[in-house]
């Protein structure tokens, strides 16, 4: 509100300054006199929140990380609406969500990054200091440390639908995903989670240690020899199966 009787809305603060003292909105609120509303080139502004607590519903936080500048701990900045002095947790889950990000993390009270892999060490979580811009009661990282947390998938149901034929020109599933593999540590279940994070529900490991997504399946088909064609062990876990040479093990999330 701002002198009196101007009424303004937005879904993010353009061209402030700074937060101004209270003192300068001094004008009274022509329908109530008992309340301030604003002054003259002075705004009041309230926020209406609905992002925050349902966001960290689903994810977890997961502590406070060392961002080194080369590389990131998260690979992706994202600019906040409004800039920096809009910061808050819930809008950077948010981003997050929106890119299909496993990981999110605020850093320095005005910057959030989303990534699928987490490339810094962890630190203490007191190095995690600095109060959001936009929230004082939220904690947005530090100097370079960042808050990480983790979208949580829902728990789903994956059937496995056998081993099919693939190669580089007939791709079974076309979108490559190197992250499910992080320090050569590929499983099923990595390669699950990092494709039904990005919105994929088919999953495929490969060569023991490759994983695919897709939303359906391209090309190749059913081998022949059954499941006995896919025979390499995971390179993260050598008692599961991960495909073998131009052999992808393929996984369904179900909808039930």
């Amino acid at each position: 509100m701002e002198v009196g009787r101007e009424c303004y809305c937005g879904s993010s603060i353009r061209n402030a300054l700074a937060t101004d003292t209270s003192t300068t909105c001094t004008s009274r609120c022509t329908g109530n006199s008992n309340q301030l509303c604003g002054g003259s080139n002075r705004i009041h502004v309230y926020e209406r929140r609905i992002e925050t607590s349902a966001n960290k519903d689903t994810c977890n936080h997961l502590g406070c990380y060392s961002d080194p500048v080369n590389p990131r701990a998260l690979d992706t900045l994202i600019n906040v609406p409004g800039g920096g002095i809009n910061m808050t947790i819930g809008n950077c889950l948010t981003a997050a969500k929106a890119v299909k990000a496993i990981y999110a993390g605020v850093e320095n009270a005005n910057e959030r990054w989303t990534g699928n892999t987490i490339k810094g060490p962890t630190n203490a979580l007191s190095e995690c200091n600095k109060p959001c811009n936009r929230d004082k009661t939220e904690i947005c990282g530090g100097r370079s440390r960042l808050k990480v947390y983790q979208n949580v998938i829902p728990k789903t149901n994956w059937l496995p639908l056998g081993c099919y034929t693939t190669s580089s020109s007939v791709q079974t599933l076309s979108v490559f995903a190197p992250s499910a593999a992080e320090d050569n540590k590929l499983t099923n279940e990595s390669c699950k989670l990092v494709c039904s994070a990005r919105g994929y529900n088919y999953a495929g490991v490969t060569g023991g240690n490759q994983c695919f997504c897709d939303s359906s399946v391209r090309g190749g088909g059913l081998d022949t020899a059954g499941a006995s064609a896919c025979n390499v062990p995971c390179t993260g876990h050598s008692t599961q199966i991960c495909g073998a040479t131009n052999r992808l093990s393929v996984f369904l999330q179900a909808s039930f």
